[in-house]
């Protein structure tokens, strides 16, 4: 266990007994380099609120607090198993290099994103991912879907989790775990081996595609507002699914008096 010295003094001024942690620099007291880092608070010393020189501690050594971590990116983490904390790489967002020990490295969650080792992208997009040229990528065959690289499956094929009908196909999907098989999700229109929502006009859309197949009548996806939309001089009726022009009893009356018109000019 580590022996503190209180200092006499705080950090920072000038003072006349020297502990054997603490050196001058500038005639200010400041802890030594590279041996002991300056932690607030202290209990241990009882100089609350005053910064005190405590051990620097690299990885797989016992801490006290964070500041005793000096590897860039590092934390004092708390271990059960051993019922004491250790300075590792912060869990959840870097991981230690394999190549350069005591450095801790950014785990990347996105594509094309920058990397020096392979574990950063696998930590963060699985095993399926590498890191190519200096960014990280899927495996070649491989597809990305939300965070994470999977084995494409298209629909009706072999699966094991959703992701994998998704990478596929697209996320209006499911791996059915009765025949582990992907499958449409239940209300998805099947077209060309693609699921495709139920679309009302006024629906966002990515394609004419998508509006056709649910509403009936002259409908496209309009390019500047990607909504679905009834041509020019149609309306939407029935609930938004359908695309008409003028209903039909207005179109047989129109008719009717445009034929009685027509009969008294004759007969005029």
């Amino acid at each position: 266990m580590m022996h503190a010295t209180r200092l006499h003094h705080s950090l920072g001024t000038l003072v006349k007994t020297i502990p054997s942690n603490v050196s001058i620099l500038k005639n200010q007291c400041a802890c030594q380099k590279e041996k002991f880092v300056a932690v607030m608070n202290s209990m241990l010393l009882g100089q609350i609120g005053k910064p005190v020189c405590h051990v620097s501690i690299n990885f797989i050594q016992e801490c006290r607090e964070t500041t005793q971590c000096t590897p860039l990116n590092s934390a004092c983490v708390f271990d059960r198993n051993e019922n004491t904390s250790f300075c590792l790489c912060s869990v959840g967002e870097y991981i230690e290099s394999e190549k350069t020990p005591g450095k801790c490295l950014k785990i990347q969650n996105e594509l094309r994103l920058p990397c020096e080792e392979e574990q950063q992208c696998v930590s963060g997009l699985g095993i399926l991912s590498e890191c190519r040229d200096g960014f990280c990528f899927c495996r070649y065959n491989y597809a990305y879907y939300d965070g994470y690289c999977y084995t494409p499956a298209k629909l009706t094929e072999r699966c094991y989790v959703d992701g994998e009908c998704h990478a596929g196909v697209n996320n209006y999907t499911f791996c059915n775990p009765s025949d582990m098989r992907c499958r449409c999700l239940p209300g998805a229109i099947v077209h060309d081996n693609t699921c495709y929502a139920t679309k009302y006009v006024g629906d966002l859309c990515n394609s004419n595609v998508e509006c056709a197949l649910s509403i009936l009548g002259n409908v496209i996806c309009d390019s500047s507002t990607n909504r679905c939309t009834c041509f020019r001089g149609y309306s939407a009726e029935y609930g938004n699914s359908v695309c008409s022009s003028a209903s039909l009893p207005q179109l047989i009356s129109n008719t009717v008096a445009a034929a009685l018109m027509f009969s008294v000019f004759i007969f005029q």
